[in-house]
């Protein structure tokens, strides 16, 4: 018997390959573990259209780039190449380690990109000669986001063979430890209903908080005021989640830099923790989902992360929820501005176009619209 296991590049892919393991042990199946991405997010590879490389690079209309410099166009285009067959092979990496990790079963990996995921997955069953696919949900009531969008919904009405579901969080560790990471957010409600979300699932569940030293104004080394910021944040948290009845085995300050603190944390404490619980504010005003700290957590420290976003202002302090609706209408107001200039740049005599960073400021903007209203910053 074999089984596709359709996955994302998220901590929800751990979870479905942990999930099939007894299943396939038992079956005696093999997998295919498959990675499909949005080829729409990658560009076309024919030299007829322009391969945008970076997001700050302007990318020109097609009729442009037919007139660009022949030595131009095979430059851009080696460049994109190279670019598109690392993260290929990195994807491929990952995917090998996530089955060794988990599998004791045959199994081989596969990446590829579509426009249309759903239906590559169905495709990719087909040729693999399936007999089941697996794939994840994210979020437990329904099927609301998959893969970045209703991948999975589609799957599974489109599939002609039966659909193996993980929904995110379903998967216990009894007596898991969790390292949780946040600042200005660790006292946030999305945070704190994560928490008893887990709880719930595992009475056993243990959590160590962990505060950066960060500075508001993005300074990336420590003072003595950091410092004393992050302990009163750490032990106002620890009152308020004990209130809520979560006693956090520990509350620690670590370095300003997320990622770094994390990993002292991690070395200090090696096989203790089962994943890392980072909570951020929304993209667009997080400083930390800039720097892509979710991704770099688990792409060089090699542990699940759940990314939660605060998205409801304070509410235990009026000054500070006054500053985060301030942050809000400002970020909203500067995503909407580039908006506006990328459509200009799109319409004029030139031609330009930022699909991959117009995509991003549409993100980011849902996000901080989300927040407002539910902030009710207006």
């Amino acid at each position: 018997m074999r089984v596709l296991a359709a996955l994302d590049d998220s901590d929800l892919a751990d979870e479905v390959v942990e999930a099939l393991a007894p299943w396939l042990a038992a079956a005696n199946a093999e997998a295919r573990l498959m990675m499909v991405w949005d080829s729409r997010q990658a560009h076309p590879e024919s030299p007829t259209h322009p391969p945008d490389l970076v997001v700050s690079d302007p990318v020109v209309t097609s009729d442009s780039w037919a007139r660009a410099p022949l030595d131009y166009v095979e430059d851009r285009t080696e460049r994109r190449g190279q670019m598109i067959q690392r993260i290929r092979n990195e994807r491929i990496a990952a995917l090998r380690s996530l089955g060794e990790r988990h599998l004791r079963s045959e199994f081989d990996v596969g990446v590829d990109g579509s426009e249309n995921v759903p239906e590559a997955i169905l495709q990719a069953a087909e040729e693999y000669g399936a007999d089941m696919i697996a794939i994840g949900t994210h979020g437990r009531r329904g099927l609301r986001r998959v893969l970045g969008g209703s991948v999975a919904e589609e799957v599974i009405r489109n599939a002609r063979i039966p659909v193996f579901v993980v929904h995110q969080g379903s998967v216990v560790h009894p007596g898991a430890h969790y390292l949780v990471v946040a600042h200005d957010t660790a006292r946030s409600i999305e945070l704190r209903e994560h928490l008893e979300d887990i709880r719930t699932r595992d009475r056993n569940a243990r959590f160590t908080l962990l505060i950066p030293a960060t500075h508001h104004s993005g300074r990336l080394t420590e003072t003595t005021d950091d410092v004393a910021s992050a302990e009163s944040a750490a032990a106002e948290t620890r009152a308020v989640l004990r209130d809520g009845g979560i006693d956090l085995a520990a509350a620690k300050v670590g370095d300003p830099t997320p990622l770094l603190a994390i990993e002292d944390e991690l070395r200090e404490h090696p096989d203790t923790y089962a994943s890392v619980i980072l909570c951020t504010f929304p993209p667009g005003i997080s400083r930390w989902v800039r720097m892509d700290t979710a991704h770099q957590v688990e792409r060089h420290l090699e542990i699940p992360v759940e990314h939660v976003i605060a998205y409801q202002a304070p509410t235990d302090n009026p000054a500070a929820r006054d500053e985060y609706c301030q942050r809000l209408r400002h970020a909203a107001q500067t995503a909407r501005n580039q908006l506006s200039r990328i459509e200009a740049l799109s319409e004029g005599d030139v031609g330009i176009a930022l699909p991959a960073r117009e995509h991003r400021l549409n993100e980011e903007l849902a996000a901080i619209e989300r927040a407002l209203f539910e902030s009710g910053c207006g």
